[in-house]
């Protein structure tokens, strides 16, 4: 039987403070480059159009935008699965 128990704090030089950033820098040092950028991307435009759609009250191009958004989240969560599969 092996042990699969699951350390009780962080490796060292990791920061559980920071988890997305050290998510991005660690696709980067793990040659994961492509996978960093469009999580950063992802999170860009998601934040930007939630933004958007909240300021402007509804209009049709900030819900368009932010259906885009959503569209980009779930091919980015979908990607992200696949790759920790």
């Amino acid at each position: 039987m092996t042990d699969t128990a699951v350390p009780a704090r962080p490796e060292a030089g990791r920061s559980a403070r920071w988890p997305l950033t050290l998510y991005g820098v660690g696709l980067v040092a793990n040659g994961f480059p492509g996978l960093a950028a469009f999580s950063l991307v992802t999170g860009v435009v998601f934040l930007a159009f939630f933004l958007a759609l909240a300021a402007s009250g509804g209009t049709a191009w900030a819900l368009l935008g932010f259906t885009v958004a959503v569209v980009l989240a779930s091919a980015w969560l979908s990607v992200v699965s696949l790759h920790y599969r």
